[in-house]
């Protein structure tokens, strides 16, 4: 998933062509909404999916980028609840698992401070 055109054009033409037939690659708009008290941003079309592995680059968790605008958490994980079992990357997103810790607490979460990303069970 990507939300950025350019992104979403680039990562299909480098993609390694033998692996392309297990993916879907979908652009979709960012959207921001609160989830309780933590402001979050996800994609607006996540396909209805059970997904086994997630990663999180994405989206941009600012509306621009490298503005003051207000800083949110990848809710995106929230947004795929019906998949039982599951492992999502987080890659160095902090303010998003903290968030998710509060908005998920069925989920287990561990931090790798060395490969700084987080990792989280569903």
């Amino acid at each position: 998933m990507e939300e950025s055109d350019f992104y979403f054009k680039q990562i299909e033409s480098i993609f390694p062509k033998n692996l392309k037939e297990f993916v879907s690659f979908v652009c979709s708009d960012r959207q921001e909404k609160m989830f309780g008290d933590h402001l979050g941003c996800f994609y607006e079309s996540v396909p209805d999916h059970e997904y086994d592995f997630i990663y999180i680059d994405g989206p941009t968790d600012r509306k621009e980028w490298n503005n003051n605008t207000p800083k949110c958490s990848n809710a995106g994980v929230l947004m795929v609840r019906k998949s039982k079992n599951f492992v999502a990357v987080l890659d160095q997103r902090i303010w998003t698992l903290r968030a998710l810790r509060t908005l998920a607490p069925e989920f287990q979460f561990d931090y790798h401070p060395v490969g700084k990303f987080g990792k989280i069970k569903g």
